[in-house]
């Protein structure tokens, strides 16, 4: 199974918003580094981030502005370990994105038994 790579740039779909046009290249930047080192974890990581951000932004106005500001801030954030990268950090953000946000969002339809007749 594939993952959808993220859309190029442009820079008017962000309404003139500098941090965001700088977060999404950094964003386009670690995927282009994760296909080109065959990482398929990383690029997971990286596309959950950047179609959050994508999301973030387009649904600013049931949500507001805080969530796609908030991303902003975090894809653009210093590695507080001296041995990262910016692409690292991008990367553990998509998988904390992934392990938390994206799974606080599944759920069980059926429960783990056998027994259906517990469901109907």
């Amino acid at each position: 199974m594939t993952s959808i790579p993220l859309p190029p740039i442009d820079p008017s779909r962000f309404e003139s918003n500098d941090d965001a046009v700088v977060a999404y290249k950094l964003l386009l930047d670690a995927e282009a580094q994760a296909v080109l080192d065959r990482v398929t974890e990383k690029i997971v990581h990286v596309r959950v981030i950047g179609y959050l951000f994508l999301e973030f932004y387009h649904r600013r106005g049931p949500l507001g502005n805080k969530p796609f500001e908030t991303i902003i801030l975090e894809i653009k954030s210093p590695p507080t370990n001296p041995n990262d990268t910016r692409n690292d950090v991008i990367f553990e953000l998509g998988k904390l994105h992934q392990n938390r946000t994206l799974r606080a969002c599944t759920f069980v339809f059926f429960p783990a038994s056998s027994d259906t007749s517990a469901v109907l």
